[in-house]
């Protein structure tokens, strides 16, 4: 049997050094967002689901529906395989922020 513990849109997590509000963390295939500050080596929480701001490259145009990926410091195109959100608000080129929603991905092989 399961045993039901919450709506996961908050995964735990305990990062090696201090870690500020806002941060994007990796983790497998997948993001979430630090939304409190986390001291090194003690556990918090990021934020898993949701629709969050993220910066762009300020020269790249998104749509509504766009695929699109965290390459460490801004989010991008998704490139095969690789996708980490959705764009849920369209943006220009010349915007420097992008709005997506992010959920876990899970990769199922049989």
């Amino acid at each position: 049997m399961a045993k039901y513990i919450h709506e996961s849109r908050i995964w735990d997590y305990t990062p090696g050094s201090d870690t500020a509000a806002g941060t994007v963390v990796v983790l497998g295939s997948n993001i979430g967002v630090t939304n409190i500050d986390i001291k090194a080596n003690k556990l918090g929480a990021i934020a898993v689901r949701g629709s969050f701001e993220f910066p762009t490259d300020g020269a790249t145009p998104f749509a509504v529906g766009d695929q699109v990926q965290w390459n460490g410091t801004q989010m991008i195109a998704a490139t095969a395989g690789a996708v980490h959100g959705v764009v849920s608000k369209a943006a220009a080129a010349s915007d420097t922020v992008v709005r997506v929603d992010i959920s876990p991905s899970y990769a199922y092989t049989a």
